[in-house]
């Protein structure tokens, strides 16, 4: 190149590139006293190259980026265009100087397409002025861009009006709508004044006058009876403890037979006897390591009053079963039973289920698959006779093995081996082997009943030779259902039986692990509240007597292990008779005194005396029926024919044992010492008023937060922000907007869902999510939905709005750049804002 050229290149290209340009003396390698240029080169402009002198003008594009190495050659024409070269460049400080159209100053033309054959401007400026071919047509395209900036202009103005307008609303409604909640938070502390007033102090005071004159009335009427003097007098203090130990064994059993025990292996009457003293254990009953925790409370400790006045409410009503700790919570109107006691929880689940009776209830949620699943999964009536079966065997070996647990059996051994629980020891020992017995015969009875069915399919003839005939053995006689009915019936006393066991074994646990300061008073009070909540009898408190004194224990005993037939295991103290006993801590004393007592009290030996004439009278009618085993030896199958016998099997003893009965209020002589507790009113109906009126303001209570809520939802929270910047949204909150794209008809509600309608089909394109603010660019304010109908084979649906300004509010354009995700430009006078105005230039 002659020098001339040289000039006329460096020339030009100061002239043609604005901004700074980089020449670099003796750069180039092997290149002495020339000049170079640095240009950017690489995978999007990231690397900077030295070019030559010798390389300008070359037909050879060193510089794809700006073309300044070939301001003379078309040889950077395009070039931005090459396959992998980025011509997107967000970064304004590396961002390279472009030509700009004299005419056009928003028209910025890069580099690369300056002197292309393609004109940019208006003048064709962008064109070298020798090759320049370009009509200056700037008069009709300045006169369109004019009207153009105009009608922006225009609508900018009107809509930024509307938005202004719409704001100041806002503005006014949030002011009204703010003062709105605060006089409905002055009233709703007003309410919560009276809500506590009733709750805290009116209901409270209710509940504790009624529990301080229930406590007085046990201590000093009940406890302090002379009944209640008469029996406990002349017991020593270890007969105390073990008279209260077999009165939560018998508890226990009158609780499971009446049906109405909530399965708690706690003595519940011995609890609640001691809520009257302000006495409480915990919750666990750690036999293992033997402790528990014991506290007195004051009578008026809040949860003691709730759960003392609760069980007399409930009481007063029939209403089943007494509590010792605080209710549960209620679920799907029930209560369910607290099982924070880990021994019956674990006790409870060895239990057999019965799988014919539904978890479902009334109101429960049932499912799709539940409700489909397959018929086999429920048992046919053979299946679930068999399984019945099963389920009792398990019931038989579960009730004396898997309800305990370490030294809790232990427990529950020494009181199956005490004198009172004899008979107990030898139904549960007896009624397994007959259980065994009916299990055979039974079994013996299938199989017999199978190996005529198999003979009959085999033998299509009948043959008269072969006749069934009565072998002598009684099975063809055998009726299956009486079998089971004994069996099942078998079965309930024992369960009566251990859950007394487990009652009594809580109570021995109980009072061993408890230091009491004054232990005979507090002693004697427990005692006479577990006759009163156990619904122990009067007769009842007498047989447990014949076995703690010493004085009938040997005749008890006697008695007891003797061979005999269906008598009641007490009818050998018959016909009553009393002994002489020290008072007090005393004890047994032979001989009549006037320092010593009578003992049993007068009243126990009437109703013993009834007892025992009325059991010489049953027996009488009984005859010689024997419903015990009077040796070893004798055949079950015999013992099982004089069971099955009994005319009628309600109110037999079978080995002497007889489920007991609850207390007759009516009747019993208790009904003397507890009358005043019986008695003693009980405010019900004012403890309902006071609740009937704290839910009437506890429902006022929640409409006034409800419409709080709904006031603050209302003007976009307590920020405002949930409606946009200054409530902007509130204008087109909750409407909808509609665009025909093609045979589709797509609708778009804000804070609402958006939809594709197509003659009579809906598609779900989602639920409104969230709005954002873009700052770059026109499009301000982008609204989405998302969590559409799932596509065939593809993302769930999802829809976006682009907002810009607008003299209204409607949909412009509806497209589908990607799968199922569908975007559209909406306009709106809330996007005509100070951030669109200077987008645009305005």
């Amino acid at each position: 190149h002659s020098l001339f050229a040289l000039l006329s290149s460096f020339l030009i290209s100061v002239l043609w590139f604005p901004g700074p340009l980089l020449v670099v003396a003796n750069a180039a390698a092997g290149d002495e006293g020339g000049t170079a240029t640095m240009c950017r080169t690489g995978w999007n402009g990231n690397s900077e190259t030295v070019i030559p002198e010798s390389w300008f003008n070359d037909n050879y594009c060193d510089c794809p980026f700006d073309g300044r190495d070939e301001p003379d050659t078309d040889a950077c024409s395009g070039s931005l265009s090459w396959a992998g070269v980025n011509t997107m460049n967000s970064n304004p400080a590396t961002t390279e100087p472009n030509f700009v159209c004299p005419q056009q100053p928003d028209l910025i033309v890069p580099l690369s397409r300056l002197n292309d054959g393609i004109c940019d401007c208006c003048d064709g400026s962008d064109e070298h002025p020798d090759k320049n071919h370009c009509i200056d047509n700037c008069d009709e395209v300045l006169k369109v861009e004019r009207e153009r900036k105009a009608k922006i202009q225009s609508d900018f103005l009107a809509g930024s009006k509307k938005r202004e307008h719409d704001l100041s609303q806002f503005e006014k409604l949030r002011a009204t709508k703010i003062a709105e909640a605060y006089d409905l938070d002055q009233k709703i502390e007003v309410i919560r004044a009276e809500i506590e007033d009733i709750e805290g102090t009116q209901i409270v005071g209710l509940k504790e006058t009624y529990v301080l004159s229930r406590v007085a009335t046990m201590k000093d009427l009940v406890a302090g009876h002379s009944m209640a003097a008469d029996l406990l007098t002349g017991l020593k203090l270890e007969e105390l403890e073990a008279l209260l130990v077999h009165l939560c064994q018998m508890a226990g059993e009158i609780s499971k037979s009446d049906k109405r025990d909530n399965g708690e292996s706690t003595c519940l009457a011995l609890r609640v006897a001691a809520l009257d003293l302000g006495l409480t254990w915990g919750e666990q009953e750690n036999y293992d390591d033997g402790t528990t925790e014991t506290t007195f409370h004051n009578a008026t400790d809040a949860e003691i009053v709730q759960i003392v006045f609760e069980n007399a409410a409930e009481e007063s009503e029939g209403q089943p079963p007494l509590r010792w700790r605080k209710s549960p919570p209620k679920k799907n109107g029930r209560r369910r039973l607290d099982e924070a006691d880990e021994e019956f929880r674990r006790w409870q689940e060895s239990l057999p289920q019965d799988p014919k009776s539904s978890d479902f209830e009334a109101g429960d949620e049932v499912h799709d698959d539940y409700l489909k699943h397959d018929d086999e999964y429920f048992m046919n009536d053979d299946e679930y006779g068999e399984y019945i079966e099963e389920s009792e065997e398990d019931l038989i070996s579960s009730s004396e093995e898997k309800p305990v647990f370490g030294k809790q059996y232990d427990f529950i051994g020494e009181i199956r081996t005490s004198l009172f629980s004899t008979i107990r020891a030898t139904f549960l020992k007896e009624s397994q082997e007959i259980l065994d017995g009916i299990d055979k015969i039974l079994v013996d009875v299938e199989a017999s009943d199978n190996n005529e069915e198999s003979s009959e399919s085999d033998n299509s003839q009948p043959d008269d030779s072969h006749t069934n005939e009565d072998d002598g053995s009684g099975k063809d006689t055998i009726d299956p259902i009486s079998y089971t009915t004994l069996r099942n019936d078998l079965l309930e006393k024992r369960a009566i039986i251990e859950h007394g066991l487990q009652w009594g074994a809580s109570a021995k646990f109980l009072l061993g692990a408890s230091s009491f300061s004054s232990r005979r008073v507090i002693l004697e009070r427990l005692l006479i509240g577990t006759i009163f909540y156990g619904q122990v009898s009067t007769l009842h408190v007498w047989q447990i007597l014949q076995a703690v004194l010493p004085e009938y224990n040997v005749l008890s005993q006697e008695f007891m292990e003797a061979e005999r037939i269906c008598a009641s295991a007490w009818a050998g103290n018959c016909p009553p008779k009393h002994v002489y006993r020290e008072p007090g801590d005393g004890g047994a004393d032979a001989t009549a005194s006037p320092d010593n007592i009578e003992y049993p009290p007068s009243f126990l030996l009437k109703v013993a005396s009834a007892f025992c004439d009325e059991e010489s009278s049953r027996m009488a009618k009984r005859g010689d029926i024997v419903c015990h085993r009077n040796s070893s030896d004798d055949d079950i199958d015999n013992i099982i024919e004089s069971l099955l016998s009994l005319p009628s099997r309600e109110g037999h003893s079978y080995f002497g044992y007889e489920v007991p009965a609850r207390r007759n209020e009516k009747i019993d002589p208790f009904r003397t010492m507890f009358d005043p507790i019986l008695k003693l009113p009980i405010d019900v109906q004012g403890l309902q008023s006071l609740e009937d009126r704290r839910d009437a303001k506890e429902k006022e209570l929640g409409n006034f937060q409800h419409t709080i809520k709904a006031l603050w939802k209302e003007i976009g929270g307590k920020s405002g922000n949930a409606l946009g910047r200054n409530g902007e949204f509130l204008s087109i909150a909750n409407q909808c907007f509609e665009i025909d794209s093609g045979k589709y008809t797509y609708e778009l509600c804000v804070f609402g869902k958006a939809s594709q309608k197509d003659s009579g089909s809906q598609t779900n394109l989602g639920k409104f999510d969230n709005f954002e603010y873009v700052e770059e660019g026109k499009n301000t304010r982008v609204l989405k939905w998302i969590d559409g109908a799932k596509c065939w084979n593809g993302p769930r649906r999802s829809a976006t709005i682009y907002m810009t300004c607008g003299l209204d509010h409607k949909l412009v354009s509806a497209n589908e750049p990607g799968t199922c995700r569908y975007v559209f430009e909406m306009e709106s006078y809330l996007a005509c804002d100070e951030e669109y105005k200077l987008s645009v230039g305005l």
